[in-house]
């Protein structure tokens, strides 16, 4: 039998302790979205990354949203990020592999150039440089 939680009626979680995340100071979450009034977004990206000495990217999480029905981590991406600078032709070629293999629907093909743009931006936020 499964339980929605293991408490006892007496008991009261007082706090909760959430270890810091080696990526917490490189992160960003980008969104596009149709309108300001719409929440959802039509894609979005979240990008993480861990530098190295000389600004070179030791390790990196690329998650995209709006493009499959739960948020899509593009671990080929990371691998071809790893070891290398945030270079505008690095960060060019990473969003192309992580859109590699993508298969729109009819009516969505737009979503593919719009989310290496937004994966580009993402990690050029996250790396703390200009794309």
């Amino acid at each position: 039998m499964r339980r929605e939680n293991v408490l006892k009626n007496e008991e009261i979680i007082t706090d909760v302790v959430v270890p810091a995340s080696k990526f917490g100071a490189h992160s960003t979450y980008l969104k596009f979205k149709e309108r300001d009034s719409m929440d959802f977004a039509m894609s979005a990206v979240a990008a993480a990354v861990t530098l190295g000495a000389n600004k070179t990217v030791s390790e990196a999480r690329i998650v995209l949203g709006g493009v499959a029905p739960i948020p899509w981590r593009v671990p080929k991406a990371e691998a071809a990020l790893a070891g290398k600078g945030l270079s505008n032709d690095v960060l060019m070629n990473v969003a192309k592999v992580a859109l590699e293999g993508a298969e729109p629907l009819a009516k969505n093909a737009y979503k593919i150039p719009l989310t290496q743009t937004l994966v580009r931006r993402a990690l050029a936020r996250a790396g703390g440089v200009t794309a």
